[in-house]
């Protein structure tokens, strides 16, 4: 009984951390000495996202896959939410405008896991239908005895 609770502490503890780890690598941008105006670089990330979720969009990918393209095409623009973060610090309304279009990234993201999931299963029983469907019957061999 002690083997089992361990296991699962050791296996519920490295999810945790993954998890945990992820989710602070993937918010955390470190400082970069490159000087950025705010306006400028809300307007590069509300670029990004548009670019990403085209990206995903044209993809016939896996859910995986497509949540990968969408994250790459948000590069480089989106690594840079630090520093742009910092540049608006001093006007409220261009850091809310900011952390709209940052909660806009992660909300296309979702919305391309949920479209990539949908759309593979619909893709899957259509070709299935038309596979089905639309090809030629076996044909049969006719006894054409002479």
């Amino acid at each position: 009984m002690i083997g089992y609770y361990s296991v699962f502490v050791i296996v519920t503890g490295i999810g945790t951390w993954q998890v945990t780890e992820q989710a602070f690598r993937r918010l955390g941008n470190p400082q970069s000495d490159t000087p950025i105006d705010c306006v400028e670089g809300i307007n590069s990330l509300a670029t990004a996202i548009s670019r990403a979720r085209g990206a995903a969009l044209t993809s016939h990918a896996e859910e995986s896959e497509a949540v990968k393209n969408y994250r790459d095409g948000l590069n480089p623009e989106w690594e840079r939410r630090g520093d742009i973060e910092r540049a608006c610090m001093s006007n409220k309304q261009h850091l809310e405008t900011l952390e709209a279009v940052v909660h806009l990234g992660f909300v296309e993201e979702h919305a391309v896991r949920r479209e990539a999931v949908e759309l593979s299963t619909v893709r899957r029983k259509t070709s299935d239908m038309v596979r089905r469907h639309t090809s030629p019957a076996p044909s049969t061999p006719t006894n054409s005895d002479p």
